[in-house]
C-alpha cells in the first residue's frame, strides 16, 4: 500500500523521531502498510516529514527492535511482522531469579493458560486435534530427557494457545518461553519430588478434553495441572538455591 503523512509534524513535548514513530506505527496497525511492504528511503521520508534522516533513522530503528520493520544495509526498508523474543527477554529480567519466583510464574501461566485451553476446546480444528495427539505421543516418549521435554512441552503449550483462536495468546506464549523453560528445568532436576509420569498424565488430561471440544473438562484439567506444579513447587522451594537457572 501507498506510504502517506496522516498528520503534521508536531514536537510539543514529543522529541521528533517519536513523532515519525507513531505515524509509522499507525499506519501499520491500521493496516494501510502490510508486512512486506516497502518504505519510501530515509532521505523521502525526512522530506515527508519535515525532519533529518537522523531523526527518521532513529524512529525506524526503535521500530525495528521489536521486528515491526526490516532495516538491512544497503536494502530498501520494509515492513515485518513484530517479534514475541524481545518481550521474552524483558521477562526473563524482571522474573529475577527463576529459582525464587517460580511460583509466581506458574500462577502467571495458570491464569493464562486456563482460559486458554478451554478456549481451544471450542475452537481447535481437526488438523489441530491430529497434531495435539502427535505431540502427546512425543511428550510421553521424551517424559525423561530434560531437554526434549521442554521443546515437546513448548509445541503442546503453543498449539493450545494458536486454537485457542485468540490472535494475542501465541505472542504471550512466545514472549514467556524464556522464564518458562527455565522453569521447567528448575522442576526437571528435582527428581526427588516430581513424577515426570503424573506430569505427562495430567498434559494428556488437557489434551484429552480439548480434543473431545469440553471446555470445562479442558479448563479444570489446566488448573489441576498448574496447582501440581505449585504444590510440588512448594515442596521444594525451601531446598532451592539462590544460583539463577542458565538457559
Amino acid at each position: 500500500m501507498a506510504f502517506k503523512v496522516a498528520t503534521p509534524i508536531k514536537a510539543a513535548r514529543q522529541k521528533l523521531y517519536e513523532v515519525v514513530l507513531e505515524n509509522l506505527t499507525e499506519q501499520i496497525i491500521s493496516q494501510e502498510l502490510s508486512p512486506g511492504d516497502v518504505l519510501p528511503s530515509e532521505a523521502e521520508l525526512a522530506e515527508a516529514y519535515g525532519v533529518s534522516k537522523t531523526t527518521v533513522h532513529d524512529a525506524l530503528r526503535h521500530l525495528s527492535v521489536f521486528g515491526v520493520v526490516n532495516m538491512r544495509q544497503g536494502r530498501q526498508t520494509t515492513v515485518g511482522t513484530p517479534r514475541a523474543e524481545v518481550l521474552s527477554q524483558f521477562f526473563r529480567f524482571v522474573s529475577g531469579n527463576v529459582k525464587r519466583n517460580v511460583i509466581d510464574i506458574v500462577d502467571i501461566r495458570r491464569i493464562l493458560e486456563s482460559g486458554c485451553a478451554g478456549l481451544a476446546a471450542q475452537n481447535i480444528s481437526d488438523e489441530q486435534c491430529e497434531e495435539l495427539s502427535e505431540i502427546i505421543d512425543t511428550l510421553f516418549e521424551s517424559r525423561y530427557d530434560k531437554e526434549a521435554w521442554i521443546k515437546q512441552d513448548a509445541a503442546f503449550h503453543h498449539l493450545i494457545a494458536k486454537a485457542s483462536g485468540n490472535q494475542m495468546m501465541p505472542y504471550l506464549m512466545t514472549s514467556l518461553q524464556g522464564v518458562i523453560e527455565d522453569t521447567i528445568r528448575v522442576l526437571h532436576d528435582q527428581r526427588n519430588v516430581r513424577d515426570p509420569d503424573q506430569t505427562f498424565k495430567r498434559h494428556k488430561m488437557v489434551a484429552d478434553a480439548i480434543i473431545s471440544r469440553d471446555s470445562e473438562a479442558a479448563i479444570a484439567a489446566m488448573e489441576v495441572h498448574f496447582r501440581a506444579t505449585a504444590a510440588t513447587i512448594e515442596r521444594i522451594q525451601s531446598d532451592l538455591d539462590d544460583t539463577p537457572t542458565k538457559a
